[in-house]
């Protein structure tokens, strides 16, 4: 098992290599994730998705993809501190900078998780990550959006717990394949997020 470090130490790693990436191969892996996201996820079933933060697996194409077939997208729009609602995206949606991070968001309606949900009892929510471990283990950028939500302790886990509807989400964390790392390798903790699926441009992987 490699040797658990920080936090802050792996997220810095992983952020220079990806600093390194050229702009042809991230397009490269956009494409090829894209087709494997297709192949995997349903047109039927609605996507929370992300826009990509410069250096991050980038699922628009895939996002665009699955909008032009019929699906649903939304992404986040965070509101706060480890705040984040939802945003009905399309290629065509007008964006602009977020106040709270260095993310575009769309512009328009605001929805609240539990309101996606109540009409959608199944979704898939594509997750964001600087590395995740064999072992489902999530390291992010820092802000806790994704915890604060979906983590153990998260709202929407909390809400889950309460109710008896039906629904069901898919988790998928995305990355770039050198990014799936030993068990070990960061530290994670108990209010962490914990991802079943990991995709990479290459595969899917099960965890």
């Amino acid at each position: 098992m490699a040797a658990e470090r920080s936090k802050d130490e792996v997220r810095a790693e992983q952020r220079q290599a990806r600093r390194r990436l050229s702009g042809s191969e991230i397009q490269a892996r956009a494409e090829q994730l894209s087709a494997l996201l297709l192949e995997q996820i349903p047109t039927s079933q609605p996507v929370l998705g992300y826009l990509p933060m410069p250096g991050e697996p980038d699922v628009l194409s895939f996002l665009t993809a699955h909008y032009a077939r019929g699906g649903e997208v939304f992404v986040p729009v965070i509101t706060g501190e480890r705040q984040m609602l939802w945003g009905p995206w399309s290629p065509q949606a007008p964006t602009r900078r977020s106040s709270w991070a260095p993310v575009q968001e769309p512009e328009g309606d605001r929805l609240h998780l539990t309101e996606i949900l109540s009409e959608r009892p199944e979704v898939t929510a594509l997750i964001p990550a600087v590395a995740m471990d064999h072992r489902g283990g999530r390291l992010g950028q820092g802000g806790g959006y994704y915890d604060s939500l979906f983590g153990p302790e998260g709202a929407a886990t909390a809400s889950a717990a309460d109710a008896d509807d039906g629904i069901s989400a898919r988790f998928i964390a995305v990355v770039h394949a050198e990014e799936v790392l030993e068990p070990g390798s960061f530290a994670v903790l108990p209010h962490d997020l914990r991802v079943p699926e990991i995709a990479t441009p290459e595969k899917l992987l099960q965890v």
